[in-house]
């Protein structure tokens, strides 16, 4: 049954995160974009990593989390500094991603 399908995807997802969080000792999480607003799959992870607090920020910064990154990254440019890290791309080193034109 496709509710069976979901609950069991949801418990492997919460489970996965909450692994995470519990090996490297995670005291604190900050949870945005669509999952933020799935209570169930965020009272699975709380049950499963217990020692960790949640925290999901106002609807404003989960619904334009892509947005505000974005702008993040586009002020690195900006001050020329490393905004695409090797340990997030598998690049060889950290560099300064994007253009600016005038």
């Amino acid at each position: 049954m496709p509710e069976d399908l979901l609950r069991t995807s949801t418990e492997h997802i919460a489970v996965q995160i909450a692994k995470v969080l519990n090996d490297n000792h995670i005291e604190s999480v900050l949870v945005t974009g669509g999952g933020a607003k799935n209570s169930y799959l965020m009272d699975r992870i709380r049950w499963n990593a217990p020692k960790t607090m949640v925290v999901i920020p106002d609807d404003t910064t989960v619904d334009f989390k892509e947005a505000i990154i974005f702008a993040f990254l586009g002020m690195l440019r900006l001050r020329k500094e490393n905004n695409c890290l090797a340990a997030v791309t598998g690049a060889s080193r950290d560099g300064i991603g994007g253009a600016i034109y005038l």
